[in-house]
């Protein structure tokens, strides 16, 4: 008896009995299917990406979809967010099912908020998240790419062990991991910050019990997705005598 080794071969002597018809067709199916997905639309609902935003002072020119995928192109900060110079643009499941976490901003020589003289006004105190984080600080001067263009402090650990950023870096954060105070030292030259956190609904436990009393009234702190109930809600809490889009400071409890 002889076999044809070539694949060809192979092929028609598979195929020559019951066996080989099986599997043949269980392969011919399995062929349909994935085209099928590939041929799939997107389930993702016109618009999506994008929020208008006909009153911010920043968003004067409303994005008007005149192509078939002009959704998937973000350009803004959901309405419902502060709406000034340094947002870049922010992503979250509300702009497309599923999708994780990610915003992208501006850093500034100085502060764009009326209520704040020095970037030091205006960190973002210690706390943690059920899911990694990932926060990118990208340097903008091309001939010194590796160059941040300032600083920022970052606080790691429970201990709250401070580091100082001057190189274009990410910092990976672990789930559960405490980080921050995050702070604004010195720009010397414009940089971006992006960050990425892993997961569709925003979640995040602050701990302003770390800090002193003088610290804590600097911080932004942010509660959302622990607990049950309404405290499971998203509160802002500003820094003292701070407002923020006719917000008002509220108690760190």
């Amino acid at each position: 008896m002889t076999i044809d080794t070539t694949r060809r071969g192979f092929v028609q002597n598979l195929t020559a009995g019951a066996a080989g018809i099986t599997f043949v067709s269980a392969l011919t199916s399995l062929s349909t299917a994935v085209l099928a997905s590939q041929e799939a639309k997107p389930k993702i609902p016109p618009g999506a990406g994008f929020t208008k935003v006909e009153n911010a002072e920043h968003a004067t020119n409303p994005i008007e979809f005149k192509r078939k995928y002009d959704q998937y192109f973000v350009y803004q900060a959901p309405a419902g967010g502060p709406q000034n110079k340094r947002n870049i643009a922010y992503i979250d499941s509300e702009s497309f099912p599923d999708s994780h976490q990610y915003n992208c901003h501006w850093v500034f020589v100085h502060p764009d908020d009326p209520n704040a003289k020095s970037w030091d006004e205006m960190g973002h105190g210690p706390h943690e998240h059920k899911v990694p984080e990932v926060i990118m600080h990208i340097g903008t001067d091309p001939d010194n790419p590796r160059e941040l263009g300032g600083e920022v402090e970052i606080a790691m650990g429970p201990e709250l062990e401070r580091y100082h950023i001057t190189k274009s870096c990410m910092v990976y954060l672990p789930a559960g991991f405490i980080h921050s105070p995050w702070i604004i030292r010195r720009v010397d030259r414009p940089f971006i910050v992006v960050t990425v956190c892993q997961e569709t609904g925003h979640t995040e436990k602050p701990h302003p019990e770390l800090l002193s009393e003088e610290e804590r009234n600097k911080m932004m702190f942010i509660y959302q997705g622990y607990g049950s109930g309404k405290n499971k809600e998203r509160r802002i809490v500003l820094p003292k005598g701070k407002s923020w889009e006719g917000k008002q400071p509220q108690e760190n409890k």
